[in-house]
Order: structure tokens, then C-alpha cells, then sequence
């Protein structure tokens, strides 16, 4: 049946809102009583009246429609309409989850600050669920904590445990090279030379953390082991922020320009001994400058922070020195 009418008013221009529209095939008619818009694949408007449906069936996509426009079967009629394939996109916890990781891999949200559902629910505009799921997630990797009265938390990482995180990273990571450096093509191997490239050359210091990363990473990925992989990156996400600090604060970027140089080298040669023993050295050497920068800029921090006549942890009184006693 041809889907054809005339509005009720006698206006055969555009319809307005709350006008109704009679079909010219009078058994149609008895079906519509709400508003509804039908749309051309298009997404101009090809009728918008009152419809009343008891049920509608039949409705099914017709695969040979042209793309994204998909069919709608309504008794007979065939219309086009605009879809969307809501499985593809990111749910609205998984948005958030990622903005969250991020801002705290970068430095912008600090150790030890609390993190507010109600404030984040309407930073994204959502209801709370989705930000308790994304608190959850980010938890279960490590990044928040939940504390009593607090909520959750970014967490703060003692030198013990970026220790134990770094000594990980330097057992996995050149395994995953070895992989790697037998399968790596040529077009792989320049896509890990222009990251050394540009984080060398890099002037704004807040790229220089995901720069290091791609580098890595273009060199990791052909190894084929998605599951290695993703260890490796929720290990780099708790020690992204101290990473990047350590970068800015001290002469690390010129020691790492030269660490990635070497690796980029023994890969493009298919060394993957090498190119392994270079990768172990630059993460373990990493490791110690920064655990030794972190020692002392907390030690820094706090000694000005204390209060006046306030002693450190395992530090003597003045009595306790001799201070002050008469002298004989």
C-alpha cells in the first residue's frame, strides 16, 4: 500500500505540531491517534501525524537497504530510517572509566584525593550507577582505593610497591619483545621509529608519558600475546603519573632517548637477545631513578609540611641529643 495523505487542516504545507493527518486509504486511518515522525533514509521528514497502534509486527531490516539507512515493515509500508548499532558504542561506564584513567596516569587528579560520585555523575550527566561501575573497574587495577567515610580514592604507591611493579615489568616485557623482534615487519619497525622519533624531539612535556608508551607498545604488539599485553598496560597505569614526573623533574628524558635508540637498533638488526637485555636494563634502571627521585621529593615534601617543633619518624628530641643541658 503507497503511503500517501493529505493533513486534515487542508495545510499542504509542512505539518505542524498536534496536526493530524488522514491517509487516503480509509482502513489506514484507524490506526494512528499519537504523534509519531516517519523519516527518509535522507532524515527529512516524509510524514509526521497521530498514529495508534494496537501492536506492531512485522517489523524486520532488509539487508539490501542502503547503509546506515534500515527498513521498517509497518502492515504493508516500507519506510527508511536512520540507525544507529548501539552494541558498538562505549557504554556511558566505560567513558567514564576511561577519562578517569587517564586524568590520573597523567598527574591531573593526585595521590590521595577523593573522588566524588554525586560531583562525577554530574561532571558526565549521568545517575550514579555507571560511576560505581567505573569506580569499581578502576579499583580492581589498582588506581582508587575505598577507604570508610572517604569513598574512593587515588591511591599512593610506596617505593616498595613501584619496586616490585618495575621488577614485573622487567620479566615480562622482554619476553614479550623476543616475540616480537621475530615478527615485527618493516612497516612495524618505522612506526616504532617515528614514536622514538617524536618523543625525542617532543618540547611539551605533558605528550612525553604517551609517547614512551606508543613506543613500546609498536614494538610489543606483534608478538601475537594479547594477554601479556594487557598486563603490561595495567602495570604501566599505576606507575604512569610517577613515570612522567620523574621525566620532566629530572635529566630522565635524554637516558631514555638513548635506552630507546638502542632497543629501536637491536630490533631493526633482529637481535632479539639484545634488543631483550637492553629492554630489562632500561626498566630496571628506570626503576631505581625514579624510586630514589620519589624518596626524596616526599621526603621534601613532608619536612615542609610538619608543623613547627613537629619531629619526623625516627627522629630524636632535642633532650634526647643533649641539647640544651648545662655544660659542666
Amino acid at each position: 500500500m503507497a503511503l500517501s495523505g493529505r493533513p486534515a487542516s487542508g495545510d499542504e504545507g509542512p505539518f505542524g505540531d498536534g496536526e493530524s493527518f488522514q491517509f487516503l486509504d480509509p482502513s489506514f486511518n484507524i490506526l494512528f491517534a499519537l504523534p509519531v515522525r516517519i523519516y527518509a533514509a535522507t532524515g527529512a521528514p516524509l510524514v509526521r501525524g497521530l498514529a495508534k497502534r494496537q501492536s506492531v509486527r512485522d517489523v524486520r531490516h532488509d539487508e539490501s537497504a542502503p547503509k546506515p539507512a534500515r527498513r521498517l515493515g509497518l502492515r504493508g509500508c516500507e519506510v527508511k530510517v536512520r540507525a544507529t548499532d548501539i552494541a558498538q558504542m562505549a557504554s556511558a561506564s566505560d567513558v567514564i572509566f576511561d577519562a578517569l584513567r587517564e586524568a590520573i596516569a597523567k598527574g591531573d587528579i593526585a595521590e590521595g584525593q577523593t573522588l566524588r560520585q554525586d560531583h562525577i555523575a554530574r561532571m558526565f550527566n549521568v545517575s550514579r550507577i555507571p560511576v560505581r561501575e567505573a569506580l569499581t573497574r578502576l579499583e580492581e587495577q589498582g588506581l582508587v582505593s575505598t577507604q570508610r567515610y572517604r569513598g574512593a580514592v587515588v591511591t599512593t604507591l610506596s617505593a616498595d610497591e613501584i619496586r616490585e611493579i618495575f621488577e614485573f615489568r622487567a620479566v615480562l616485557e622482554p619476553e614479550v619483545l623476543r616475540y616480537s623482534v621475530e615478527r615485527i615487519s618493516a612497516e612495524g619497525l618505522e612506526t616504532a621509529k617515528r614514536f622514538a622519533d617524536a618523543f625525542s624531539t617532543e618540547t611539551d612535556s605533558s605528550h612525553w608519558g604517551e609517547l614512551n608508551r606508543r613506543f613500546h607498545y609498536s614494538l610489543y604488539e606483534p608478538s601475537g600475546r594479547p594477554y601479556y599485553l594487557q598486563t603490561i598496560s595495567a602495570a604501566l597505569d599505576r606507575v604512569d603519573r610517577y613515570l612522567r614526573a620523574q621525566l620532566v623533574l629530572t635529566s630522565g628524558m635524554a637516558r631514555a632517548r638513548r635506552e630507546h635508540q638502542g632497543i629501536l637498533d637491536a630490533c631493526i638488526r633482529r637481535d632479539a637477545e639484545a634488543a631483550a637485555r637492553l629492554t630489562r636494563e632500561h626498566i630496571l634502571g628506570a626503576s631505581v631513578s625514579l624510586i630514589d627521585f620519589l624518596e626524596r621529593t616526599r621526603a621534601e615534601r613532608a619536612l615542609a609540611e610538619r608543623a613547627p617543633g613537629e619531629r619526623m619518624p625516627g627522629e630524636r628530641s632535642p633532650a634526647a641529643n643533649g641539647a640544651g643541658r648545662p655544660r659542666d
